[in-house]
């Protein structure tokens, strides 16, 4: 299978078991188990090339940097205090697009969808049931 992320910096700084239960605590939520696979493989990472994600209107999206706990830039617990309306919608962010728009995990269906600040809209369009099928509805093509 071809490798579709790269880290950040050097290397993937993954989160460990102590730490997401950590933050699932402090979440008051429990993440889903793909999620948690991702986060503990990768953690804050990007793509090797451009991404591209088609939503249901057929409308083509970027996906840019895939969120994590840990880190200055793409953190979401950082980007969650920045909108509390991500936490008391049961949110998390997950990534974001070249836009400063973000593509958001509802802790409570499971499923992604992407948050249009264009416009100063915040218009929200659901993306995938849950984060496998998100991650597998990206194309990636290399640079």
């Amino acid at each position: 299978m071809l490798e579709i992320f790269e880290p950040v910096e050097d290397e993937f700084d993954p989160l460990s078991q102590k730490e997401l239960s950590l933050l699932e605590s402090s979440l008051d939520n429990t993440l889903p188990s793909d999620y948690k696979k991702f986060l503990m493989k990768y953690g804050r990472c990007v793509f090797t090339g451009e991404t591209l994600i088609t939503a249901p209107d057929g409308q083509e999206l970027e996906v840019f940097t895939m969120f994590s706990a840990k880190g200055d830039v793409g953190n979401f617990l950082s980007d969650m205090e920045m909108h509390p309306e991500y936490l008391a919608n049961s949110l998390i962010p997950i990534a974001d697009d070249m836009f400063n728009n973000r593509y958001v995990l509802n802790l409570n269906s499971g499923d992604v969808s992407f948050i249009d600040y264009s416009n100063g809209t915040g218009l929200m369009i659901l993306i995938a049931k849950n984060f496998t099928e998100f991650l597998n509805s990206i194309e990636v093509i290399p640079d």
